[in-house]
């Protein structure tokens, strides 16, 4: 948070937990809420309103 100015953006290239990439061959580091590499949308929100990042666009496809 401190690394952003007071009105900068923060975006988050992400997607959610893939079955493929979790049980078999967890990721080291990976919190165990995550359900395995990615994040789910609901933690990651969690996570940037408890840091005090509010919330903005969510654009589900980039083109391209």
């Amino acid at each position: 948070m401190r690394s952003l100015r007071r009105d900068g953006l923060l975006a988050v290239i992400e997607f959610p937990p893939r079955k493929s990439l979790s049980a078999s061959d967890p990721v080291q580091g990976v919190p165990s809420n995550r359900g395995g590499h990615g994040i789910p949308k609901k933690i990651l929100l969690e996570e940037l309103t408890a840091a005090g990042i509010q919330a903005g666009q969510n654009v589900r496809r980039l083109a391209g």
